[in-house]
């Protein structure tokens, strides 16, 4: 994969992940109104480099994509440290996201039934987790769909805004 870049600071962050890592049901509310159970272990599942969005681009959904949903969530990108620990804790960040200006999902990272550490810690076990990679930690409640012509805003407490937009192939 080509390096993908993020804006960090005032300047941009370059970092080419190897994969993308979906941690599910760490938030106890999101858990429940998909009607599951609080989990006893971390579950998680692969997503292809590919996958990535340039931030303020937009969403394009396929043809043969019926239903999407947005989801916000707190991702780890593994390698050089991005914020220094003593700016900004990620235990206890508002998390949020907005569609068409409503809000449809805020939280918290306290929030969350596993620690950004225990995720990073668990996930090693299980593989070899490289330089760039990215762990996506969840999302609280308030998942819903997004449609054609939809302005989502996505914000983490002292990281930022992300805004995107929803279009539809023909």
């Amino acid at each position: 994969m080509e390096p993908f870049e993020l804006p960090f600071g005032e300047g941009r962050l370059r970092i080419s992940p190897s994969k993308i890592i979906g941690v599910v049901r760490t938030y106890p509310s999101h858990a429940a109104e998909m009607g599951l159970g609080r989990p006893e272990r971390l579950w998680f599942f692969l997503k292809p480099p590919s996958s990535l969005l340039p931030p303020d681009s937009t969403i394009l959904l396929p043809p043969s994509v019926g239903e999407a949903h947005h989801e916000v969530e707190l991702a780890v990108i593994l390698g050089p440290k991005v914020v220094p620990r003593d700016e900004l804790d990620p235990g206890d960040l508002e998390i949020g996201l907005k569609v068409n200006g409503q809000v449809r999902q805020r939280g918290r990272t306290s929030e969350m039934l596993f620690t950004v550490g225990e995720v990073v810690e668990e996930l090693s076990r299980i593989m070899t987790l490289q330089e760039g990679d990215i762990i996506a930690t969840g999302t609280p409640s308030g998942v819903g769909p997004i449609e054609e012509g939809d302005v989502i805003e996505a914000w983490i407490e002292g990281i930022g805004t992300l805004t995107e937009s929803v279009e539809r192939l023909r």
